[in-house]
């Protein structure tokens, strides 16, 4: 595999252009914890496949692009490969996602509405609340 001159590897398939620095500073930073290159190279692998597919569905500017876009994309991980090696790709494009996030180059996902508590959650809670008050009732 190809590197430029600082050794990250050189983007095997064509993404967007807003995700090639992005892609190159991730790579850079996990040169910088010491990952062997071998690993990286892995790291490049998955993470080219992930931006050639970004561009395949026509998410050319950052713009409304956010983590759950992304992580949409994510999700169709090739059927060809194995469970393991999904796996292995997920996390590694978990990664890249939360770097994203981190870089400020997208929003998170937003969080999901707390939850409405039911009726059988409030008497539930009730029942928590009194259950020392009425201990000391007992006799």
């Amino acid at each position: 595999m190809q590197t430029n001159s600082i050794g990250i590897p050189l983007p095997r398939e064509q993404g967007p252009d807003w995700l090639l620095p992005l892609r190159n500073g991730f790579l850079a930073s996990l040169l910088s914890l010491g990952l062997k290159t071998s690993t990286v190279e892995v790291y490049a692998r998955t993470i080219d496949w992930f931006c050639a597919e970004v561009g395949r569905r026509g998410l050319m500017a950052p713009d409304g692009v956010d983590e759950a876009v992304l992580v949409q994309v994510r999700d169709p991980l090739p059927a060809r490969l194995s469970v393991p090696i999904q796996r292995k790709r997920a996390s590694v494009l978990d990664r890249f996602i939360a770097f994203l996030v981190k870089e400020n180059a997208m929003a998170a996902a937003p969080q999901p509405p707390e939850p409405v508590p039911t009726a059988l959650d409030r008497i539930r809670r009730g029942c928590y609340m009194s259950s020392p008050a009425r201990n000391r009732l007992s006799p």
